[in-house]
């Protein structure tokens, strides 16, 4: 007996590392099904090296114990920790602008700017272990919201990052 081939259609685009959209079968297109897939790692190494190293980080434990920190400084709300994990300059987005911080103090000051609640919750939620890993960096958080460098430090913000797709009425809906 053959299987009976299934045909399907993705009506949506590829939007960075997620898909969400509807699924549903073209024998029968009133089965519809919202669906929403995210890629959490694809970074591949050779045994015995540190996982980070396409990042040029060799010492695994510096960056995961750096995450973990910052996650944990984010979650308690402990900016001067925060702020002593951050690579200074950076630019930032405060208010809808671009803003480089060229310090501690400048972070501190635009801090409540920067990690909103949303943002603090994206980080809060992130797992600061076997992170995504590229030459460009070692990401924390689904969307990219933080890059750490070979050292620990956090070298990128994303804070402009959306984090909301949602599916209702089957209807695709990004803030």
């Amino acid at each position: 007996m053959t299987p009976k081939k299934k045909q399907h259609n993705f009506k949506e685009r590829l939007n960075g590392e997620v898909i969400c959209g509807i699924w549903y079968t073209t024998n029968n297109p009133t089965k519809k099904m919202p669906f929403y897939i995210r890629l959490d790692n694809a970074t591949s190494y050779e045994k015995g090296q540190s996982r980070y190293a396409v990042a040029g980080a060799n010492n695994e434990a510096l960056i995961e114990q750096s995450a973990q920190k910052l996650r944990d400084a984010v979650k308690t709300g402990n900016v001067e920790q925060v702020a002593s994990l951050i690579e200074f300059p950076i630019s930032v987005l405060v208010k809808n602008k671009k803003k480089p911080l060229n310090n501690y103090t400048e972070f501190i000051n635009n801090y409540s700017l920067i990690f909103t609640k949303p943002f603090r919750e994206a980080i809060i939620n992130s797992v600061p272990h076997n992170m995504f890993t590229n030459a460009n960096g070692i990401m924390l958080g689904k969307y990219g919201e933080l890059w750490f460098n070979a050292q620990g430090k956090v070298y990128v913000i994303n804070n402009y990052i959306s984090t909301t797709c949602t599916v209702t009425n089957n209807k695709i809906h990004r803030e």
